[in-house]
């Protein structure tokens, strides 16, 4: 095990069943044992990986990639019962034991999430895909414009991109204003970074981006679905590069006039270019909209949607950015009309907990402009072997929902205005929709917010598509939507903008209905794919920070350190006290067992909702488990060995629809 000494002995409990053995399985348990026991003195770096594994053995490779199958499919997916190979390894006979087997031997790496191997995510880049996409970015080697003639010069507009202070994909970006005729109205543009300009259908970068379809953040870094020098240089709104800012920018622009009821009463759809957007952070607008300072000189009316919002005074920037300052005013004004007009619509919304998990190597320096982090360094076992990662976790407050919730109206805005312009000119799309579903009663319903949350997310349906009519997506509240405002890392808007920019230039749509709703499975297969990956990978980053926290308080003797607000919020049986639970001071969610709490002479479980002072004893990302104790009963106990993996296992909550509820997920 990675976390042994040096000794050769086996570093697990395997299981003691009698079981008949091939001379075949024999041997290929034998070679396992004789590897792992190599390979667990060598420093991590050291370790061969699959790639030398079969250079040296292809025997003993081809038995890891069974073991490799066990471990991300089940017994059942394998021919030879790879649990016999893991017994006479000296390793439990469970995907637990599978696990540390291939983590031991190198042909894992450490820390390694086998929903993100099983998806194939990979950061990097195929050499000829790397290679198309820089001459596509170079701008004396790019393609023609091919839609140069029908962009409209939107270069004297102002627009203001709005993103958390760590995003580099700059994919929209938002103004608005009084409409210029009709009173009460308010005129809106998002302008949509336009990738299609710089990428051809068929091209090794578009190839590349079907097959990857989305792109996939976790806490170790993010496998983008294009290159990085079209993502966050040449196809964003705004990249680092000065000089490359102070030129037009290629955009697809949606304009919308709101009613003073919420409702869409005219829109267009161009091609554009446009300046670089001026970037400002969630708090920064956030900011803006709640610090009690002069009201407005003009358009005193948008002072009312900032009380609907729960602001109860508008403040003004500096008289040099009046005009951004009318225009914010504007957005959060028209964000409250939306929101009511969905809400009229029985829209489903709760709040979510977000945690913000980061891991960098040797050391985390505290970015500025983000929320306080909780730290924990290398696994002391771990470190001896030269793992020197930190895990930090954050959790992003609410300061910041205001400006996050008016974003995302202009997302959901536009996605719906697309379908009505899709529907309107027969235009094969991908049109998403939801059922509505089963709530549970008010009164059935708990008064905690996210334990709230937790009980009405389970009870959410799965996403449906059509590709040639708008379909209702009741969470949403909407008659029709279409993803649209994500090109730079969704597949599914990149089609789109292909399927409207040729309608636009009055060309033949590139994909048919049939072609489209191929090409949307095959992404959408994927997309689930890589976003568990995403999830997953987060999981396994929390379970490892408890796992140090926990190892921490037993080396410097602080119970302090792995004690932590835990809150339930959602019991998984009608007995028992195997809870979803919240750590308050980062946001995190995950389900453990929380002890019993004495009341009239027996146990009874903590009430949902309440917070609850609990001390991590330990914790394991791979069977993602975690165990909990009062502070008072804290005591020192050994690693998790995974002998009780095939036992009752608490295991998180089940996979959750994959549902479309914002374009807002940055």
């Amino acid at each position: 095990s990675s976390s042994s000494s040096s000794s050769s002995s086996p570093p697990l409990s395997p299981s003691k069943q009698p079981v008949a053995v091939s001379i075949q399985d024999a041997r290929a348990g034998a070679a396992l044992k004789a590897a792992a026991e190599h390979a667990r003195n060598l420093h991590i770096q050291q370790r061969p990986c699959a790639d030398a594994w079969f250079k040296a053995d292809e025997n003993l490779a081809s038995v890891f990639e069974d073991v490799e199958t066990y471990r991300l499919y089940g017994k059942d997916a394998v021919d030879r019962d790879v649990r016999i190979l893991l017994d006479l390894a000296g390793y439990p006979r469970t995907q637990y034991g599978a696990h540390k087997l291939l983590e031991d031997c190198g042909f894992w790496s450490r820390h390694e999430v086998p929903a993100v191997v099983g998806a194939g995510v990979q950061a990097v880049f195929d050499e000829h895909v790397e290679h198309d996409a820089a001459t596509l970015a170079c701008p004396t080697n790019r393609v023609d414009d091919e839609h140069a003639e029908h962009r409209k010069d939107l270069t004297k507009l102002r627009s203001i991109a709005i993103d958390d202070p760590w995003t580099e994909e700059v994919d929209d970006a938002v103004y608005a204003e009084p409409h210029p005729s009709k009173e009460g109205w308010i005129r809106i543009f998002v302008h949509i970074a336009d990738p299609t300009r710089f990428i051809p259908l068929g091209s090794e970068v578009e190839k590349e981006a079907a097959q990857r379809s989305t792109s996939c953040y976790m806490p170790t870094g993010t496998a983008t679905m294009l290159p990085s020098v079209l993502a966050k240089a040449a196809c964003s709104l705004h990249e680092r590069d000065v000089e490359a800012n102070a030129k037009p920018r290629a955009a697809m622009t949606v304009r919308v006039d709101i009613k003073p009821d919420g409702s869409i009463g005219s829109y267009a759809v161009v091609g554009s270019q446009i300046m670089a957007p001026r970037r400002a952070t969630y708090d920064e607008v956030e900011a803006f909209s709640t610090t009690q300072a002069a009201r407005w000189e003009h358009e005193e009316t948008f002072t009312e949607p900032f009380d609907q919002l729960g602001s109860d005074d508008v403040v003004t920037l500096n008289e040099a950015e009046d005009e951004d300052a009318t225009a914010l005013a504007c957005l959060f004004a028209a964000a409250s009309r939306r929101r009511a007009y969905r809400d009229r619509n029985q829209c489903v919304t709760f709040p979510q907990i977000e945690c913000r998990v980061l891991v960098s190597r040797g050391s985390f320096e505290q970015e500025a402009g983000v929320p306080r982090s909780f730290t924990a360094g290398p696994h002391p076992d771990d470190a001896a072997l030269g793992d020197d990662t930190v895990v930090a976790l954050q959790r992003i407050e609410s300061s910041s929902m205001l400006a996050r919730e008016m974003v995302k109206e202009m997302m959901v805005l536009t996605g719906e205005t697309i379908a009505m312009y899709g529907a309107k000119n027969n235009i094969p799309l991908a049109f998403r929709g939801q059922d509505t579903p089963t709530l549970p009663s008010e009164s059935e319903l708990p008064s905690h917010p996210h334990a709230r949350a937790v009980v009405m997310r389970r009870c959410m349906t799965r996403a449906k598509l059509s590709v040639t009519d708008p379909i209702n997506h009741a969470s949403l509240g909407l008659p029709g939507y279409v993803q649209f405002t994500s090109p730079i890392r969704r597949y599914s808007d990149l089609l789109a903008h292909y399927q409207i920019k040729a309608f636009l230039r009055d060309e033949e749509i590139p994909f048919t209905d049939k072609n489209i709703s191929l090409r949307l499975g095959e992404s959408d297969d994927s997309v689930r794919d890589r976003n568990k990956a995403g999830r997953e990978s987060d999981t396994y980053w929390v379970h490892e920070f408890f796992r140090r926290r926990a190892a921490e308080a037993v080396a410097n003797g602080d119970v302090t350190i792995a004690t932590f607000n835990l809150t339930p919020l959602l019991y998984l049986r009608d007995t028992g006290t195997i809870a979803v639970v919240c750590c308050e001071e980062v946001g995190a969610e995950f389900v453990t067992r929380i002890p019993e709490m004495s009341g009239d002479g027996k146990g009874v479980r903590p009430p949902i909702g309440e917070s609850i002072e609990l001390t991590i004893e330990r914790a394991c990302p791979i069977d993602k488990k975690i165990d909990v104790v009062f502070p008072s009963e804290w005591k020192v106990v050994g690693e998790y060995d995974g002998d009780d993996s095939d036992k009752e296992n608490v295991s998180p909550e089940p996979p959750k629809p994959e549902l479309v509820t914002s374009d807002n997920e940055k």
